[in-house]
């Protein structure tokens, strides 16, 4: 097998050596209900060359930033190569930010150009960018005065000379964070960064030439667009891209995808969909007793479109086992792995080397160890070179000898499998002063089907209190009997817990977290600030309960928007 992460290529001539190897083959692709699309890696690379001439005549300074806002497509691709391959800087939108958010990213980076495509934000946004903003508008975008279609740009541009290759080492984008917390940060990466990071990740799952990807999280988050867009590249991999959420299902099927990114949030959805449209629990309970595991695998597998899935790489986050341990049971195999925007990939599981709570083991070209405190520290080709006009904020994550900080606390056991174990930051002091880390907790309680999300908080409570949403296929269930199996559900879990962390109270939610309602980030974490302030008066309501010594869970049912119904029960395994 031939080591395509090592070529001693950059990632334009990653395009340049597909084109000629495989020039009549497909590299990006929309099957969508719109339109059918596919561009070849000949056609590809032709308009990649003809936009990146037409930009370096057009802004003439190297190094500028030009901002690229768009849904996943295939255009979305070819302007990021065609902005780094005329020597600017991609700085990359979301189409669910804020205008807020978008004149902040458009003001602290200095955008000096905009390439503009079917954008959901751009009605509220337009106007948080700069009156005289150059606009580029491509295929499917609206309609706009003074704007350049990406036609004629290429157009004009395959008459231009190309221009130099771009400097490998040099700043190639600029990607602001979602964050949980706070403004974002701009994390910068040069092309070596970008294909190191691509690389790595191709190499562990022996990704091969022709192999197909589905591209459904935000291009503008470093996670698809390394894990995707510059994996696929590095590989010679094709990209089909989906159309909607709506449509997610269908165009999982059509794509039949051999490599998959998808992060825990999708996978409990995709469980739900399979419980409710495939094989219940009880229909799983009965294949398991009568050995038909695999006849119900194949079912299941028809169902999703993953009959030809060669890795599926789940990240973002740590899945929980149980959810793991279901998919397995169908043949279909989570490999759970870790990253960050300032470094990708950190580690991972992989083929023959694979633990079911870990995040697996250092990644290509990666060094892992734990600090004093307990924090993961790494280093490897993929690290970012920082963060954009903020060197205070990168002296605090990137250390001189190369070591990233990642925020995060875990452990490594003696085969070099890494486990987290919480936040550094999100670790909080209980009023009894002691310290809780809410992941493990919240991991263990998604254990249930009950729920399908969980956030812990507790800072200054007497005890921790779970808020959490429940699962769809619940909803329509007898309130009474959801709340005793979920107090059950609770006394168990705490059972594991020290009396410091065993949880108090639950508040319970019927509305799902969402990127709409802003308690998700881009890539779908949970916002721990945004969502203790959503819930502000029902945790402050738990603690007072608290406080006043009740050995007593304090659960509050969401029904609708604002009717609450309080239910209190004695339980064991409280600490009072």
């Amino acid at each position: 097998m031939i080591d395509y992460a090592h070529e001693p290529r950059t990632l334009i001539q990653d395009i340049a050596h597909w084109a000629t190897e495989r020039p009549a083959e497909p590299w990006l692709v929309e099957r969508w209900s719109s339109h059918d699309r596919e561009i070849s890696w000949r056609e590809g690379a032709d308009l990649v060359n003809s936009a990146a001439a037409w930009l370096a005549q057009a802004v003439p300074e190297p190094g500028t930033r030009i901002g690229l806002l768009a849904p996943n497509c295939a255009h979305w691709v070819l302007a990021d190569y065609a902005i780094m391959a005329s020597g600017n800087v991609t700085v990359p939108i979301f189409t669910t930010m804020k205008p807020e958010s978008v004149e902040y990213i458009a003001q602290f980076a200095g955008i000096d150009m905009l390439i503009l495509g079917a954008a959901g934000n751009w009605e509220q946004v337009r106007d948080s960018l700069p009156a005289d903003l150059r606009v580029v508008r491509l295929p499917g975008a609206q309609s706009l005065a003074g704007a350049v279609d990406w036609e004629e740009l290429v157009s004009a541009g395959a008459g231009f000379a190309p221009p130099p290759s771009p400097d490998d080492k040099a700043l190639a984008t600029v990607v602001f964070t979602s964050g949980t917390t706070g403004l974002p940060k701009g994390v910068m990466h040069s092309l070596a960064s970008l294909r190191e990071a691509g690389g790595g990740v191709g190499h562990m799952s022996q990704t091969l030439p022709g192999h197909r990807f589905l591209s459904y999280l935000p291009l503008a988050h470093l996670g698809e667009r390394i894990v995707v867009e510059n994996h696929s590249l590095v590989y010679g991999g094709t990209i089909y891209f989906n159309e909607s959420q709506q449509s997610f299902l269908t165009d999982l099927r059509n794509t039949r995808p051999n490599w998959m990114l998808g992060v825990p949030r999708i996978w409990e959805k995709l469980q739900q969909a399979v419980l409710a449209h495939v094989l219940s629990r009880d229909e799983l309970e009965v294949a398991r007793a009568n050995g038909q595991l695999e006849a119900a695998g194949q079912k299941v597998r028809a169902f999703l479109g993953l009959e030809e899935i060669n890795f599926i790489l789940t990240s973002t986050a740590p899945t929980p086992a149980p959810l793991k341990a279901w998919y397995d049971e169908l043949g279909i195999i989570l490999y759970d792995g870790y990253g960050q925007s300032e470094m990708l990939p950190v580690c991972t599981n992989s083929k023959g080397n694979r633990k079911l709570d870990s995040i697996g083991v250092a990644a290509l070209g990666v060094e892992i160890k734990i600090a004093d405190d307990g924090e993961i520290l790494a280093r490897g080709g993929g690290t970012a070179m920082g963060y954009y006009r903020a060197p205070e904020k990168s002296a605090e994550t990137f250390e001189p000898d190369g070591w990233v900080r990642t925020g995060d606390r875990g452990r490594i056991d003696e085969d070099g499998h890494v486990y987290l174990t919480g936040r550094v930051k999100e670790i909080y002091k209980t009023a009894k002063g002691k310290y809780v880390a809410p992941a493990p907790i919240e991991g263990r309680f998604l254990e249930t089907h009950l729920a399908e999300q969980a956030c812990l908080t507790g800072h200054g409570l007497a005890q921790t209190v779970m808020t959490l949403v429940l699962a769809e296929a619940v909803l329509e269930r007898d309130e009474a009997e959801l709340i005793a199996e979920l107090l059950e559900h609770t006394s168990a879990v705490n059972t594991f817990l020290e009396k410091h962390e065993q949880i108090g109270a639950l508040i319970v939610s019927r509305e799902p977290w969402s990127q709409e309602n802003d308690v998700l980030t881009h890539t779908l974490k949970i916002k721990r600030d945004e969502l203790e302030k959503r819930y502000a008066a029902e945790i402050a309501a738990a603690g007072d309960r608290m406080r006043e010594g009740e050995p007593l869970f304090a659960i509050s049912c969401l029904i609708g928007n604002d009717k609450l119904t309080y239910f209190a029960q004695k339980v064991g395994n409280q600490s009072g």
